[in-house]
């Protein structure tokens, strides 16, 4: 049944959301753990990054665009390594 649900949610249109305020210590990882902690199925993280590998404070997250509108009323301000990350909708004025 899992399963079932994993291909309902590829099957359903993206949308991208737009994550701002990033600490230099986190990772793709632990930005996925967050997302999921709240009950949202990722579709891909893209985290922006310097030559060293290092992330640049920002990244795009695809999800589901039925999840997109929740996603960011719930982690809009929610902390990430002690710091408030801003979510917000990419192209509602988004990066």
């Amino acid at each position: 049944m899992q399963k079932e649900g994993r291909d309902r949610h590829r099957r359903e249109h993206p949308a991208t959301l737009s994550v701002q305020d990033i600490p230099s210590g986190a990772s793709i990882g632990s930005l996925r753990d967050l997302f999921r902690a709240h009950g949202f199925y990722l579709v891909q993280i893209r985290m922006a990054t310097d030559e060293k590998g290092q992330n640049k404070g920002h990244a795009l997250v695809v999800l589901p665009v039925r999840e997109a509108e929740k996603a960011v009323a719930e982690l809009d301000g929610c902390e990430l390594g002690g710091r408030p990350l801003r979510v917000a909708l990419r192209n509602a004025g988004g990066r």
